[in-house]
């Protein structure tokens, strides 16, 4: 219908509706990358078993607009001093104190169930001097799910808010 009808205007008509429907398809799809969703790609191993060096996930750059990032949640992130995107999970948010003990993490004193990672993995301080650490106002403590080769919040500390560009709802 709407080739029929573009067919039957003037042809400089024609391209002028063709440069709009065009132009604004591209404003479209900036909109749509900037703002709302965002494709990233997994490289490596620190999200394994979880995820795979290789997996393509949507990234909802909007939800964190209108809800909290909750403890469990996956989430790109800039980490701090690298230009890329990182993917961990969230372990522990602003005011909490996180301590690692024999290779299991505890929050606020409690041992965090972990149901995501593999059996074997365990979980030490990294460069936390005491095996503990207290998670600042507005910042969240992340992990890879793959401890073994995660560099994370063990090493460069709590991220900033700002820092998390959105969670990956679709993982559990």
């Amino acid at each position: 219908m709407l080739r029929s009808r573009v067919s039957q205007l003037p042809r400089r008509r024609q391209t002028r509706v063709l440069a709009l429907l065009l132009f604004g398809s591209v404003l479209v799809y900036l909109f749509l990358s900037r703002c709302v969703f965002l494709m990233c790609e997994i490289e490596g191993d620190s999200m394994q078993p979880t995820l795979k060096d290789g997996e393509r996930l949507l990234v909802h750059r909007w939800l964190y607009a209108v809800q909290e990032p909750q403890r469990g949640d996956v989430v790109a992130l800039q980490p701090p001093d690298d230009a890329s995107l990182s993917v961990k999970r969230i372990i522990a948010l602003p005011g909490e104190t996180v301590g690692f003990d024999g290779g299991r993490i505890f929050v606020d004193g409690r041992q965090l169930h972990e149901p995501y990672i593999s059996r074997h993995l365990q979980s030490r301080g990294g460069a936390l001097s005491n095996n503990t650490y207290q998670v600042a106002a507005g910042c969240y403590f992340v992990l890879g799910d793959n401890r073994a080769v995660s560099v994370d919040s063990r090493h460069y500390g709590a991220v900033p808010r700002r820092s998390l560009v959105g969670p990956i709802p679709s993982v559990e």
